[in-house]
């Protein structure tokens, strides 16, 4: 996973794997993680990336209401 410092703020940033291409239709996830810190960053990146991955899970088994749920958690790590 690829952390990185923008400005001030460190973000995340994945391809989508191939299995998960038919639900989302991005390649490559940006996320802004909020912090300035390295250590704080790499957690939050693992956190969000557990939830993406949870949420398309969830859509592949036809249950779109807890997708959408885990899909805004992971987007939102202030």
């Amino acid at each position: 996973m690829s952390v990185f410092k923008r400005g001030c703020k460190y973000q995340m940033r994945r391809r989508v794997p191939q299995r998960y291409g038919g639900i989302e239709p991005r390649d490559i996830i940006w996320i802004s993680l909020h912090t300035a810190s390295e250590s704080v960053a790499r957690s939050k990146a693992d956190l969000a990336w557990a939830q993406l991955t949870e949420a398309w899970e969830a859509r592949r088994a036809g249950n779109s209401g807890e997708a959408d749920r885990k899909g805004r958690e992971a987007g939102d790590h202030r």
